[in-house]
């Protein structure tokens, strides 16, 4: 972008404000007016050559309105460059205005926006289920979730998250990143119930209206293998949700969690371990523990 305040742009702009209200002024009083004086005598000496129009009295007016000319060219060169610093400093003063404008409509925004946080108390929480196969329970588990809870500043329409999707990314005891999946919201259907031509996309979304509550599923420890799982749509791909590329290799973990949707892009996380025997599962910093 050019610099609006160079020598060449400075003068650009100064005679093209010159021209703009040169033109004008003059052509509404001095031409018609000049032009309204000189053209009788002139039109009656084409007309009457032997009558001697008053060249005298012509050449006067005509010194007089470019005597006026003269002066209005003069006061306007004077005027321009206040005029165009008046444009500035408007400019300026509106654009200051805007900005200190900028963070009450901020703050407004943010209090009409999505506002998804953990349902406290026990947002991180363990819930004992149940699988089967339609006729018998085939896997009782400990599972690992996460609930939230849409409270905004405002009820507006404009504060329900609408195709809210979550990624979760697990590490182990030591940092180290060891899955990286898309998550499931508890409510929604199971893959299963599907057609295998049926898209599953939608099952990864969900809308939360204002004060709205979802629960989020993490993992849960398979009773056989003493190990987690991590636990999504894919799960359903296989006999008792045990998906191989889901296996967690260790005994705690952390799951950092991010919600996205429009106006939503948060994150929270959950620790979580193998609890002394067989079976048991403890919520890390929380006093949450299941015990087979």
């Amino acid at each position: 972008m050019d610099n609006p305040n160079t020598f060449f742009n400075y003068y650009g702009r100064f005679f093209q404000k010159f021209w703009e209200g040169f033109v004008e002024w003059p052509r509404d009083n001095f031409l018609v007016a000049g032009i309204a004086a000189i053209a009788p005598p002139l039109a009656l000496y084409l007309q009457h050559p032997d009558k001697v129009p008053d060249w005298e009295l012509i050449k006067t007016t005509s010194l007089v309105y470019l005597a006026l000319l003269g002066v209005y060219t003069i006061l306007h060169l004077v005027l321009v460059p206040w005029k165009i610093d008046r444009e500035q400093s408007f400019a300026i003063s509106k654009m200051e205005a805007e900005k200190a404008e900028l963070p009450q409509q901020r703050k407004e925004f943010d209090e009409a926006k999505p506002n998804i946080i953990l349902r406290e108390p026990s947002a991180r929480l363990i819930e004992v289920i149940s699988l089967n196969d339609g006729r018998v329970v085939t896997l009782t588990a400990a599972f690992v979730k996460v609930r939230f809870v849409n409270r905004p500043t405002k009820h507006t329409p404009t504060a329900i998250a609408q195709g809210v999707s979550a990624k979760i990314k697990f590490f182990d005891k030591d940092g180290q990143l060891v899955l990286e999946m898309d998550g499931r919201w508890d409510d929604k259907d199971q893959p299963t119930l599907r057609l295998a031509t049926q898209s599953k996309r939608d099952l990864l979304l969900t809308d939360f209206a204002i004060e709205e509550e979802r629960n989020l599923d993490i993992a849960f420890l398979d009773p056989k293998s003493n190990q987690f799982i991590a636990m999504n749509n894919d799960n359903y791909k296989c006999q008792d949700s045990r998906l191989p590329e889901h296996f967690l290799k260790g005994d705690q973990f952390r799951a950092e969690i991010r919600l996205i949707a429009v106006h939503v892009d948060v994150t929270f996380s959950v620790e979580f371990a193998a609890s002394g025997l067989r079976g048991n599962v403890k919520i890390l910093g929380e006093n949450i523990e299941y015990v087979v």
